[in-house]
């Protein structure tokens, strides 16, 4: 990517930095109210195609749709994976493959971010600070 195309994609991480959060809170307020993660769904976190509901597949206003997962980690930990619409989603698309992931766990407040590009993983660390591609 150029370096003006990386700046401007750079700046599609504050969507992701505001869904992971709420993600974030409403797993947490999940687990506290049940003492566990079984059970819980894609609607508990908000993730879902409803009106109000982080995209959970590419919408016109939404660079990327979130999937999300059971962590190998055990409970309470989960994963939430934004994947950046190449097309389908809000313009424009971006023209390279990427996505995030966030490992979060509500009991101990851990956390943690990847960014994979086509494919491979580029690196993880504990910071909120989004620069990916």
């Amino acid at each position: 990517l150029s370096q003006y195309t990386s700046q401007i994609e750079n700046t599609r991480g504050a969507e992701v930095k505001t869904n992971f959060g709420a993600i974030r809170r409403l797993h947490a307020a999940y687990y506290l109210a049940n003492g566990t993660r079984t059970g819980e769904t894609s609607t508990d976190i908000g993730i879902g195609s409803s009106a109000g509901q982080i995209p959970s597949s590419c919408t016109s206003t939404s660079y990327f749709r979130y999937t999300w997962g059971n962590s190998s980690m055990g409970d309470p930990v989960i994963y939430i994976d934004a994947n950046r619409c190449t097309s389908g989603g809000k313009a424009p698309s971006a023209s390279t493959s990427y996505y995030w992931r966030y490992w979060i766990n509500p009991g101990t407040g851990w956390e943690q971010w990847s960014c994979t590009v086509n494919g491979v993983a580029k690196w993880e660390y504990s910071e909120r600070t989004l620069s990916c591609p």
